[in-house]
């Protein structure tokens, strides 16, 4: 089963950073329309991050090696960042309104990051 986890999130993070690198205009856009839509908009950021960091705590609790403890530690983050906005909207407004005043192309350092862990996710085991 965390096998299967970690190829889920290799598939995500790669896809998602990607996108980072090839579109940052477009992030930065669908944080500007979040950004725009106040506590709402930052409750739907909130899904986004609870629901993957759940699915990681819930069915990879592992610290086996290096690359398997970082995806177990970016879900327990991301399940903490969505539970404190969540329960601090304003706080999440404030996060999504950061990436709405920087140069898209920042958001291509994310996208390196994440498709990296997502390779690494899938190789980790043959090494």
């Amino acid at each position: 089963m965390e096998r299967g986890v970690e190829i889920f999130a290799a598939i995500n993070f790669i896809v998602m950073g990607l996108s980072h690198v090839v579109a940052p205009t477009a992030w930065k856009e669908f944080f500007t329309v979040l950004h725009s839509k106040g506590t709402a908009g930052s409750i739907m950021n909130c899904f986004l991050s609870i629901g993957m960091g759940a699915f990681i705590v819930a069915f990879h609790p592992g610290f086996d090696g290096v690359v398997p403890s970082l995806l177990t530690i970016y879900g327990w983050l991301s399940l903490l960042k969505g539970t404190v906005y969540l329960l601090f909207p304003h706080l999440g407004v404030k996060s999504i309104e950061t990436p709405t005043k920087k140069d898209a192309k920042l958001f291509i350092i994310p996208g390196i990051v994440l498709t990296g862990l997502g390779v690494a996710l899938l190789v980790y085991p043959r090494f």
